[in-house]
């Protein structure tokens, strides 16, 4: 049975509903998605031309810091990366000028002394070809030969060092790309308090360092030098200190006087002196062969037998 009651408290909704939505609503939308999808495009055009502008901005940036590297410290392997080995950099004023050499075949030989360069033979030439650039040139950086760090080269695809001879070695290791933990513990002193080099190898290689180091040092030290004792004209000085001038002055006297090796500096006052002596001797002995002369014979030609012990004799006569 169905029982229908009547509840005057409860409204119900009338009238037509519309399913569509109306075109302002459309249109609202649409602008909106307009505005996002510009608003993106926009904003990614943006980020890619800053990107672009960056990549410039560096690349200028890198090429600026290669010429001041060739301006400043005249590196001559600041632009290899862009013309490769076998060039020379040059500077002249404000410019630089590089110069493709011409490929030869050079045979290697042995040095008499440890160079930074490759000591070669061409065209029954001794030359010294540079390492990284394969430049040849006429001399070579001695360095101190030494068993720790010796001199390294890559001929023919193989390593060798110099001692001078040159002698077939390990590769070095290659600049690790990704970051590497540093042993900073000593190498040189581990195993029961030895080493595997001799004491004569580890001051040779000590020697070595102190020499790299204190080639700035002894550049700077010289051109003060230099500075200091220049000319009313601009003229540079020499360059070298009391230790070196002591030095060349000992080799010259050496040489050029024989008692200098007895004597010392005192060898230039001493035969000085015995010039002297001699000088003033000889000056007396002719006045008075002269005053002799003129009191025996009178004055006339036979005056200049003076000169001569044995004129002056048969003139007396």
């Amino acid at each position: 049975m169905l029982f229908v009651h009547p509840a005057t408290g409860i409204e119900v909704a009338k009238g037509k509903f519309d399913s569509l939505v109306a075109d302002a609503d459309i249109r609202r939308i649409e602008s909106e998605l307009s505005f996002v999808q510009v608003k993106a495009s926009m904003s990614t055009r943006a980020r890619m031309q800053q990107v672009k502008n960056e990549i410039c901005a560096n690349r200028r940036q890198i090429a600026y810091s290669r010429l001041e590297a060739v301006a400043g410290a005249e590196n001559p392997y600041s632009l290899i990366q862009i013309f490769g080995r076998g060039h020379l950099i040059v500077k002249a004023g404000a410019a630089m000028y590089v110069t493709h050499c011409s490929p030869v075949d050079v045979l290697p030989r042995t040095g008499t002394n440890c160079t930074e360069e490759i000591p070669v033979r061409w065209n029954n030439t001794d030359l010294f070809v540079d390492p990284i650039s394969f430049v040849i040139q006429s001399a070579g950086t001695i360095s101190r030969c030494n068993d720790i760090a010796p001199s390294r080269f890559q001929i023919a695809g193989r390593w060798y060092c110099m001692f001078p001879e040159m002698r077939e070695c390990g590769a070095p290791e290659e600049l690790p790309v990704q970051a590497v933990k540093i042993d900073e513990g000593k190498t040189t002193g581990l195993g029961l308090g030895r080493s595997i080099y001799t004491q004569d190898q580890i001051q040779a290689f000590v020697d070595f360092q102190d020499a790299h180091q204190v080639r700035r040092a002894y550049l700077a030290e010289t051109a003060e030098i230099a500075y200091a004792g220049r000319g009313p004209n601009g003229e540079w000085g020499h360059g070298l200190g009391g230790l070196a001038s002591a030095s060349v002055v000992s080799l010259v006297g050496s040489h050029l006087i024989p008692l200098y090796a007895v004597f010392g500096p005192a060898a230039v006052i001493i035969i000085f002196s015995l010039f002297l002596v001699g000088v003033i001797r000889l000056v007396a002995t002719l006045i008075i062969r002269v005053i002799t002369i003129i009191r025996v014979r009178g004055f006339g030609l036979w005056v200049l037998a003076a000169i001569w012990g044995t004129a002056f004799q048969i003139a007396l006569t």
